[in-house]
């Protein structure tokens, strides 16, 4: 038998929680929400003007960031003051109930993603999804289907995002297949069914 790999490879894919079924009610402005840490390689600097821009162009919106880190100084002295604005913090174990208060999760990483446990669970928590065409993200998001992927370009982005903020049967759409796909493809039983194969496939006595 015949193979090109000197290495036997099986990818195992990272899990998250998975959030109540239950759609969510949504009403009010549109709630987008960062949840990285504030460093450049997460997107800070691609998404501090676009989120600038999306406040002066759209009323109707309010932008989250949530984490901490060395850029938060650089976000809050770029965008500057607006009560449309807010900064906080959450628990790991909080975050499906945390991303649950948010209508679009904005995911802009600009270099070195894995299989994003942000996007997942963004993902869910029945969130629209934008995100970059960056490492890991691109096995998780089919472009259309269950998120919005875009280049890590300030345009693209902005326009993403403008798209979500003002059509709301996208968002709908987005955001239930966004969570039919992490239910069944990165739950926690998916991943453990993934290794018990593994073991027993290649470590039998």
């Amino acid at each position: 038998q015949t193979s090109f790999r000197d290495v036997k490879l099986i990818p195992i894919l990272n899990f998250t929680e998975i959030g109540p079924k239950e759609e969510k009610v949504s009403d009010g402005p549109i709630k987008i929400v960062f949840a990285r840490r504030f460093v450049k390689i997460r997107g800070t600097r691609l998404f501090a003007p676009v989120a600038k821009k999306l406040l002066s162009t759209y009323d109707n919106i309010e932008i989250t960031f949530a984490g901490e880190g060395p850029d938060e100084e650089y976000l809050k002295s770029t965008i500057g003051n607006d009560e449309r604005i807010n900064f906080c913090a959450y628990r790991s174990d909080e975050s499906i109930s945390f991303h649950r208060q948010f209508d679009v999760a904005v995911v802009p990483t600009i270099y070195s993603e894995g299989t994003s446990l942000s996007l997942l669970e963004a993902m869910s928590a029945q969130c629209a999804v934008v995100c970059t065409n960056v490492g890991g993200m691109t096995n998780i998001i089919l472009n259309e289907y269950n998120g919005l992927m875009v280049s890590p370009d300030e345009g693209e982005l902005f326009s993403a995002l403008s798209r979500l903020i003002t059509d709301q049967k996208l968002r709908k759409y987005l955001s239930q297949n966004a969570y039919e796909t992490v239910n069944s493809s990165f739950s926690i039983n998916k991943w453990q069914k993934s290794w018990e194969t593994l073991i027993m496939n290649n470590f039998e006595n």
